[in-house]
């Protein structure tokens, strides 16, 4: 064989080179495709399915690099380096590092070890996925941080991505297609949403600073960031509207720090500590004459966010050096629950579903990961913002300045909201960005190319790991977790099908994965589908009561194995009271799991519920109203548990009694669709037609289009012996159903003439 020249040689290694570095800042921009990526075919596909297709690209990534690092000790991992005077380290790689080094650390004293290191599959903040993270970090700095051309690169390809999302989220706005009225786009939740747009925000605005002199370019930056912002005002997102107004002021503070001639700069500061004070002074004076308290009682949101914060802080005390773990807030906010939080969600007929988030990203990491993590997590914005703002000083380059913006503006809204794989993507991006704008805007030296003496059997044999390593990740962290999620899936469709046998194989075909973070969220998914559709049944087939053996057995597993989580308490003692249906000695087990329940300290209203029923099954009417009325005294003030005791009451043939909970609970602002018919029932066979009337009236008011809710309340009118005011509503529903015009002329409206 031919020995190859020097000259072919080097071409040779320097193809290698930058076919690797093509590959490398390929999958780089594939990591900003994510958040328009839903795989409906996986659990959660907003979190979930996000998260798996993020751990494959990064997989991927990883190999590669691990191969460009034999070739190049260019491209390995920098804590410091030489400028013209002197060896400097790179803080920045340095907190972030340290930042995953402790939070791992923290995972190792974690409550749930498993649940910390995988995650769960509805929030997805693992320490895995902070592993994943990291090397997209890592990556980015270490390949990229001397090219000019890739980072502009990057930050167009991140333009056009956000720019299709926010014209697609503008497009759901226009046409009505919202979540609670509010813009989710791909992302499933609008918070998700305005937490991802913050950073493109500003480094559109960098683009819009860079070279370019085109004033149409310039325009459409304009429009884009524009458009944006009107997007997160369409979330009705608190927290990210008050980070970019955090942002905006530290921009604003940084620059007028920065102005030239100390004259100017003693006059700013005079300025800004007049400011300092105003602001100070105001928070003193909301404080003190209880506005504040006001606002915060009067805002649904607010007020969870401090009791949320509240029961963290108690979790914190608990745990204060290493925390509960990653995704264990679970536990201390079981274990701290403030009842407060229930409350009523008067724009829908149903209870407020409950989130147990911190909302608060610092005080999160504090209490899952202690205070040393809290430090090193608050030290990369300090660090790396003073950074910048010696850079900005020194240069006073707007490209600077938005950088301490969008590091600014993300830390704001992270006091307010909780992170997602996208918007986790866009912050890292961030950081590895501004590292590559401070190598640009100091004294650095580049390393030069340094060629790794190795031959060629030692790199194939390196190359070959390096691709064993890539192929291991993907199977087992991405591959498995997907195949399991996706037989998940396929097993709740089934099962909600009724189509227990075949839901039954693809539950087992799942289990084989052993992966806890997917079995685990699925069988509680079954539980809470099972106990809505067969709650209140009596009857059941063999193939359903098997069905049933089987899901509280995994039930019973999951409470043993994770017994902070007092909510799967209460869906194994739910699933207790349909098996009671058909064997009375669940009863027993079901009050003994919920009084467990209670034992370690739940003050979940459903648990009381549950208590309820299971004396009820016991026949202890008395003792279940107890319990009711325990649940009552838990919150007084929260209107869903009224209506349980009616609804309790009216089960056990106190029909009269129970309709002062419906009143009591109407009063304190809950409307239900099935209790407010059940109470116009009721008043109506006790000749109370005026409030059947008014029960009547708020049904039409919240289901408009129920034709039955108008019959119904004309036949009331009928009975009152008000024939006016049923012509009336017999004409109104005849206008709005004309379908049913002739019928209601036949049968209704002749009746009432004659």
């Amino acid at each position: 064989m031919k020995k190859l020249s020097k000259s072919q040689t080097t071409k040779k290694r320097i193809s290698w080179h930058n076919g690797l570095k093509g590959l490398i800042e390929g999958l780089i921009y594939l990591t900003l495709f994510i958040p328009i990526i839903i795989p409906t075919g996986l659990t959660y596909p907003h979190t979930f399915g996000k998260q798996t297709i993020f751990y494959g690209i990064i997989e991927l990534l990883f190999g590669l690099y691990l191969i460009l690092c034999l070739i190049n000790k260019k491209y390995w991992p920098r804590f410091k380096y030489l400028t013209r005077k002197r060896w400097q380290w790179d803080w920045i790689n340095i907190c972030v590092t340290l930042f995953i080094i402790l939070l791992s650390v923290s995972t190792i004293f974690s409550e749930n070890i498993a649940l910390s290191f995988w995650g769960t599959i509805a929030w997805t903040n693992g320490l895995l996925l902070i592993w994943h993270l990291y090397i997209l970090f890592i990556v980015a700095r270490s390949v990229f941080d001397f090219s000019s051309k890739v980072w502009p690169n990057i930050l167009k390809m991140n333009l056009l991505v956000s720019l299709g999302l926010v014209i697609y989220g503008l497009y759901m706005k226009y046409t009505g297609n919202l979540s609670e009225g509010r813009a989710v786009a791909t992302f499933g939740n609008p918070v998700y949403f305005a937490s991802y747009l913050i950073v493109p925000i500003f480094t559109n605005l960098a683009l819009y600073y860079s070279k370019t002199k085109n004033l149409w370019r310039r325009a459409g930056l304009l429009g884009a960031i524009i458009c944006a912002y009107a997007l997160i005002v369409g979330t009705k997102t608190q927290g990210a509207m008050i980070g970019l107004g955090i942002g905006a002021v530290a921009m604003l503070i940084v620059y007028l720090l920065s102005v030239k001639g100390k004259k100017n700069r003693r006059n700013m500061k005079r300025i800004l500590l007049i400011v300092l004070v105003v602001v100070i002074g105001l928070g003193i004076y909301s404080v003190a004459s209880g506005k504040l308290k006001s606002f915060v009682d009067s805002s649904k949101s607010t007020k969870n966010r401090v009791i949320a914060w509240s029961s963290a802080w108690e979790g914190f005390k608990d745990r204060p050096w290493f925390g509960w773990g990653l995704e264990n807030f679970i536990m201390p906010f079981e274990q701290h629950f403030n009842p407060e939080f229930y409350q009523q969600n008067v724009s829908v007929t149903s209870t407020e579903y409950i989130v147990e988030m911190v909302h608060d990203k610092p005080l999160e990491v504090a209490v899952l990961n202690g205070v040393f993590s809290f430090i090193s997590y608050l030290s990369i914005f300090g660090i790396t913002g003073y950074i910048l703002y010696r850079a900005y000083r020194k240069t006073h380059s707007p490209i600077l300045l938005v950088a301490f913006g969008g590091l600014a503006a993300y830390f704001g809204q992270d006091l307010f909201a909780f992170d997602s794989v996208s918007s986790n993507i866009q912050f890292y991006i961030l950081l590895a960005y501004v590292g590559y704008l401070v190598a640009q805007n100091i004294d650095y030296i580049k390393p030069v190319t340094e060629k790794i003496k190795i031959n060629k059997i030692v790199f194939a044999m390196g190359s070959v790991i390096a691709l064993l390593i890539m192929a291991t990740t993907i199977t087992y962290l991405t591959v498995r977790p997907a195949m399991a999620s996706v037989k998940g899936v396929d097993a709740i469709s089934n099962i909600s099908a009724k189509q227990l046998g075949s839901g039954g194989s693809l539950l087992d075909a799942m289990e084989k994965y052993n992966l806890p973070n997917v079995t685990n969220k699925v069988y509680e998914e079954l539980a809470s589908q099972t106990i809505q559709k067969y709650y209140g049944q009596k009857e059941y087939s063999q193939d359903e009561r098997d069905y049933f053996d089987r899901l509280i057995t995994k039930m019973e597993a999951s409470v043993e194995n994770q017994p902070y989580v007092l909510g799967n308490y209460v869906y194994l003692g739910q699933l207790y009271l349909i098996k009671g249906n058909y064997d009375s000695s669940y009863y027993d087990k079901s009050l003994d799991i919920v009084t467990k329940a209670v034992d370690k300290g739940s003050k979940r209203i459903e648990t009381y519920q549950v208590m309820a029923y299971a004396y009820i099954g016991k026949g202890m009417p008395a003792e279940a109203f107890n319990s009711m009325q325990k649940a009552i005294d838990l919150n007084p003030d929260y209107g869903y548990s009224y209506a349980l005791m009616a609804r309790l009451l009216v089960d056990n043939g106190k029909e009269e009694e129970s309709t002062v909970f419906y009143v009591q609970a109407f009063k304190l602002g809950y409307y239900n669709l099935t209790d407010l018919t059940t109470y116009a029932r009721l008043n109506i066979e006790h000749g109370n037609y005026d409030n059947a009337i008014n029960a009547y009236q708020y049904l039409i008011q919240l289901s408009p289009d129920e034709p039955q809710y108008y019959r119904y309340l004309a036949a009331t009118y009928k009975a009152k012996g008000d024939i006016d005011n049923a012509k009336k509503t017999v004409e109104v529903f005849i206008e709005r159903f004309p379908q049913y015009k002739d019928d209601a002329e036949k049968n209704f409206l002749d009746t009432l003439e004659q």
